[in-house]
């Protein structure tokens, strides 16, 4: 999906920022943080104006992955937002391409390859990069497996997280 990483490095250098909070802001989306019950977050079309709703039930690093990944829906998918609303209720739905592609802008704007990279090459598994980043394994796999398509060889399957050299 490298039309969607060109698009997320263009926004990082555009705002100089990969908080999806301050890009909402530059951008005039109304983005409220309550409590909604069971969705985790959504992103609407409401009286013509983009809404991204997050639960507060969600810790700070939470919203953030929710908060990326509904401007991902505002970036990639507004026009589907205009007949309906896009909830999630849980993330990294994986079996919905609309999800899917939300997931991969999320995890191209929170997470910086050359920091994955600086923690492999030091000896890091994948887990203990995901703890030093300050996110789950489960955005940073999503990371890795693009970064696969661009040339790396990380082998990314369950428990047998490393980079492989050679």
């Amino acid at each position: 999906m490298k039309d969607t990483y060109d698009l997320v490095q263009r926004l990082i250098k555009e705002y100089g920022t990969r908080d999806p909070f301050e890009i909402c802001e530059a951008l005039d989306i109304y983005c409220v943080i309550a409590d909604m019950g069971e969705p985790q977050g959504f992103f609407a079309i409401v009286d013509g104006e983009p809404v991204i709703a997050i639960s507060s039930t969600l810790d700070r690093r939470q919203q953030l992955i929710v908060c990326a990944h509904e401007l991902g829906h505002f970036f990639l998918h507004r026009d589907i937002a205009k007949e309906k609303c896009l909830r999630e209720f849980e993330l990294f739905n994986m079996c919905d391409k609309i999800e899917f592609e939300a997931n991969v802008f999320a995890c191209h704007l929170l997470i910086d390859e050359d920091k994955v990279l600086e923690y492999i090459e030091e000896g890091r598994t994948a887990f203990e990069t995901a703890m030093l980043l300050g996110f789950n394994v489960d955005l940073l796999s999503l990371k890795m497996n693009e970064m696969n398509g661009w040339g790396y060889h990380f082998d990314i399957s369950w428990g047998n997280y490393h980079k492989l050299f050679g």
